[in-house]
């Protein structure tokens, strides 16, 4: 996936979390799901430790959410609608929780894939695509010289950036930091 994808100034930014949400703390392990993320080069949607459970096969087949967490159920389903909205070329602002730094990643193939592989699974992956080049950008005080850094900080799984001022001085800051 060496393939290039052209920065322009109309392109999709998006934030992304980049966290491990699992209740059972025993199992929950952001720092592992971070390095795999980063070494895999994929971004990743959670609910992987129930690809094989009741919530993922009911909400995706049957859309029956009366016995299950209906929140829960809501927030995998809207996750999984905003994951497909993305596109080759977009630039997705990852907010890595365990550094605290901001990382811009530039998305290289958006199919989304099941996970499959054991080790993703095990890091709570349900789904993913490929992203093939990646800046950081340093922590909120670095992303501060170029805008208040709350306005990339993202409360969903993913947020979509509409401002314009956004999308053009993250397409900066990317093609700067890309070179170094």
């Amino acid at each position: 996936m060496g393939k290039f994808v052209k920065v322009g100034v109309f392109m999709n930014v998006w934030c992304v979390n980049l966290k491990d949400n699992r209740n059972e703390l025993n199992i929950k392990d952001c720092q592992k799901k971070c390095e795999l993320c980063f070494k895999e080069k994929i971004l990743p949607i959670g609910w992987g430790y129930d690809v094989d459970g009741d919530l993922f096969t009911r909400a995706l087949n049957t859309k029956d959410k009366y016995s299950y967490d209906t929140d829960e159920v809501d927030r995998f389903l809207n996750a999984l609608n905003l994951f497909s909205k993305f596109e080759n070329g977009d630039l997705v602002w990852v907010h890595n929780i365990n550094d605290g730094n901001y990382y811009i990643l530039q998305i290289s193939d958006a199919k989304i894939r099941v996970s499959e592989n054991q080790n993703y699974r095990d890091c709570d992956i349900a789904f993913y695509m490929l992203w093939n080049r990646m800046c950081c950008v340093g922590n909120h005080v670095d992303v501060n010289k170029y805008f208040d850094f709350r306005k990339i900080i993202s409360r969903p799984v993913f947020q979509k950036r509409k401002n314009d001022d956004i999308k053009i001085i993250t397409n900066k800051i990317f093609e700067e930091k890309i070179k170094e």
